[in-house]
């Protein structure tokens, strides 16, 4: 078994009725020559659950592509308790990002959640330098065979 068990079909009918969404937000914060990125995901606490932020954090600590001594990216409550948030280093964006998404994508699909939008990189916060780019997840009702 590669990831914590997802939850049941009957699980995925009965949230899809209160909802049916959650977002997955990449913000790149530029100062000089060094950058920052902050990964987070957004959704109310019956939909980003500690079983699923645990699933994706097993995926992220166990993916063979990581060197030793990798700075990987581990999700956990912000300060607020309202959203799950990580920081990704420099060298780990540069060199398997691509990895880590397409890994995440499918821990998302297997607790039944399917990616319906992305809204590209655009500028916050007028001068400050942020780049924001936002992944919309829709909940699907049973998970595609």
């Amino acid at each position: 078994l590669l990831f914590p068990s997802a939850p049941s079909t009957a699980t995925h009918a009965r949230s899809h009725t209160t909802m049916p969404y959650l977002l997955y937000k990449k913000e790149l914060t530029m100062g000089g020559m060094t950058y920052k990125k902050k990964v987070s995901v957004h959704g109310p606490p019956n939909i980003v659950t500690e079983p699923l932020m645990a699933a994706v954090n097993h995926m992220i600590s166990t993916m063979a592509v990581w060197p030793k001594g990798l700075d990987y990216p581990q999700y956990h409550r912000d300060k607020g308790g309202l959203h799950w948030e990580s920081s990704m280093s420099t060298d780990f964006q540069k060199n398997f990002e691509e990895d880590y998404f397409s890994n995440l994508l499918n821990v998302f699909e297997m607790w039944g959640w399917k990616l319906e939008r992305q809204y590209d990189e655009t500028a916050v916060g007028g001068m400050s330098g942020a780049l924001k780019e936002v992944f919309v997840f829709h909940r699907v009702v049973a998970p595609p065979m």
